[in-house]
């Protein structure tokens, strides 16, 4: 149970964020943050660690603002589910499920555990401390336990989550069954086509050495006329090291490679930052929305703060980053942001060159579209 002493908990949580944050109160005063939380606490219950991680997440989303993504609780057991959802035309689809499943794809959710999916998904995007659709898109293919245990709508004390689809069938998951969900690799994918060389990077963590081994496959492909053009798919890459991929970006650049770059909403972070690199040497960026903007506070402090009395987790940031016509630059203490020319603090996203939105045929019938673009594209120019 959840006491009086929550409030605290909060009041400490500021405390601890503004010491590692170069600017915590970016976004709204402290004043309205207090202000803020003392309305949450005569409107939210918070009778358990549910309850209460749900209001510490609006807390951080009134921080945050549209700057920091970064900043977040976390949870502290995750229970996958075996679902995987899109929102099109503001309703929630089945896109992937385990094979006993299989009959349900593709059907639209009308109501988790007897509550309508609009009331579910209002509450959900209340805590998500980003307005860019296609990033809170990513977010429902990859939704665990969790994410619903604690939503005011749902009881945090259940076991079964209950999906009720518009044919009236429902499939049930039950937070102690272990199912065996098959994750996405991480692995870097380089193929060698007929007349290109696609690359799939699925992280930016810890791909230094692979990526100084791909950088003279590269040139050597080049060299050979064994490539017309590369293709680097950063979708749903959330990130990492930023400076492994800016070696191919150079390499680009010195080669006069041309490439194009597949990006989505998961296109997040350093994955990010290394789409704007590329652009700036001539690649061009084909698909969905990047998930994160080019002006934001990020960089994940090395500690995690954990809350005296709900044991509670955040993890916060430390830099602050902004676009210049060279690349991103960064801020890395207080005295520094205060005096950075406030043209450099506009939001600034991304604009992909060819924006393409995968609809849900396109998940029915299994259709790269993105990649189907490029090839056809350099087709035609032939």
């Amino acid at each position: 149970m959840i006491n009086d002493n929550f409030k605290s908990d909060l009041l400490y949580l500021l405390d601890e964020l503004d010491k590692q944050h170069i600017s915590l109160y970016y976004s709204s005063s402290r004043k309205e943050i207090l202000d803020y939380i003392d309305k949450l606490l005569k409107t939210c219950k918070y009778d358990n660690y549910y309850d209460a991680i749900y209001v510490v997440k609006l807390v951080l989303k009134r921080l945050c603002g549209n700057y920091d993504q970064h900043t977040k609780a976390v949870y502290n057991e995750y229970h996958k589910l075996p679902l995987r959802f899109t929102y099109i035309n503001r309703s929630l689809y089945l896109i992937d499920v385990l094979p006993e499943y299989k009959d349900n794809l593709y059907q639209k959710v009308i109501s988790i555990n007897g509550v309508d999916t609009t009331k579910i998904l209002r509450e959900y995007f209340a805590t998500i401390s980003n307005s860019i659709p296609t990033y809170k898109n990513h977010l429902l293919q990859n939704l665990n336990f969790e994410n619903f245990l604690m939503l005011p709508s749902i009881d945090s004390n259940t076991k079964v989550l209950i999906f009720k689809l518009e044919d009236g069938k429902e499939i049930k998951v039950d937070i102690n069954i272990n199912y065996h969900i098959t994750q996405p690799s991480s692995k870097i994918v380089y193929k060698q086509l007929s007349n290109f060389v696609y690359i799939k990077f699925p992280t930016c963590i810890h791909i230094e050495e692979d990526v100084k081994k791909i950088v003279n496959k590269i040139r050597v492909a080049k060299d050979r006329q064994m490539m017309d053009y590369l293709v680097i798919d950063l979708r749903d890459n959330l990130g990492g090291n930023d400076g492994p991929l800016k070696l191919i970006a150079k390499c680009i650049k010195e080669n006069k490679i041309k490439t194009y770059v597949a990006v989505n909403g998961g296109t997040f972070s350093a994955a990010a930052i290394n789409a704007y690199d590329f652009k700036l040497v001539g690649a061009t960026l084909v698909g969905e929305e990047i998930g994160e903007q080019l002006t934001f506070f990020g960089n994940y402090t090395n500690d995690f703060i954990e809350l005296p009395n709900t044991k509670i987790k955040v993890r916060g940031t430390s830099k602050f980053f902004y676009p210049t016509s060279r690349g991103l630059s960064v801020i890395e203490n207080k005295k520094d942001f205060k005096k950075l020319n406030s043209r450099y603090k506009k939001i600034f996203y991304l604009d992909v060159d060819k924006e393409i939105k995968t609809r849900l045929i396109d998940y029915k019938e299994n259709k790269d579209i993105v990649m189907k673009y490029i090839i056809n594209t350099e087709e035609k120019s032939k």
